[in-house]
């Protein structure tokens, strides 16, 4: 008998409301109802402004929803990745990506061997002494990533990390970011613009509806890892391609404004 998936994260009824005139409220995002299994790799897509980070701050718990619940059931071994790279501009890569451990107040010596793994993991272990203004765009991401990755999360929480990206630096880091979910074995929730890039990356795609955001498609994308660009030129790549377009096509259920 099949054994049944563990949930790595799940929310239930999950809204996020702001106040608009008088005694009422506008709903931003939901309700949102479902789960997202330990290991896998999951996108979130939809129209600007339907709440896609909305939604990724309420499972993170930098937001605090206005109703409903997220359950992370590896709430401890969390991590975020902005769409922007946020480092310290004046601080080396080794640095940034030693931060966590210093604002747990480990010293640098102790973890040293920790954040050069990371920086290896990311191709950077030869840039550790160097300065944001000297890294490309790419690498600023890995950098981030890295420092991302320190911990050793279990869940990682992506927000459109590659959206400033040329197109063949984007392409080259998702190769990079499937190697290193492949070799750790995190979930990973990942919100992007690109239907393109939700297909190639994710054996999941939820879309949501224009605001207020919900659920009103979700695609198995059926290939087997490793990807390549054989994948992206595939009838089945196009398929599933086709198939988020359509859902995304749906109309948006009716918004209600609760009072």
């Amino acid at each position: 008998m099949s054994s049944v998936p563990t949930p790595a994260i799940s929310f239930d009824q999950l809204c996020k409301s702001y106040p608009a005139t008088g005694n009422r409220s506008q709903i931003a995002l939901g309700p949102l109802t479902g789960a997202i299994e330990q290991g896998s790799f999951v996108s979130l897509v939809g129209p600007s402004g339907c709440g896609k980070s909305t939604a990724l701050k309420l499972i993170a718990g930098l937001l605090t929803p206005s109703s409903g619940s997220v359950s992370l059931h590896a709430s401890d071994d969390l991590s975020y990745v902005f769409q922007d790279a946020t480092l310290m501009p004046w601080a080396s890569v080794f640095d940034n990506v030693y931060l966590p451990f210093k604002l747990a107040g480990a010293a640098r010596a102790t973890v040293e061997d920790k954040v050069m793994a990371s920086l290896e993991r990311v191709g950077l272990a030869d840039r550790a002494h160097a300065f944001p203004r000297e890294l490309s765009g790419g690498m600023k991401m890995r950098v981030s990533i890295a420092r991302a990755l320190i911990t050793e999360p279990k869940v990682l929480l992506m927000d459109e990390p590659f959206a400033a990206l040329d197109e063949f630096t984007r392409e080259k880091l998702d190769d990079d970011l499937l190697a290193l979910w492949h070799a750790q074995k995190w979930t990973v929730l990942f919100v992007t613009h690109s239907i393109y890039e939700s297909v190639y990356l994710s054996q999941r795609v939820m879309v949501l509806s224009q605001t207020p955001g919900r659920l009103i498609g979700d695609v198995v994308v059926d290939a087997p890892y490793p990807r390549d660009q054989a994948f992206r030129e595939s009838a089945a790549y196009f398929d599933a391609c086709r198939a988020v377009s359509t859902a995304m096509r749906m109309p948006a259920p009716s918004a209600e404004v609760s009072s």
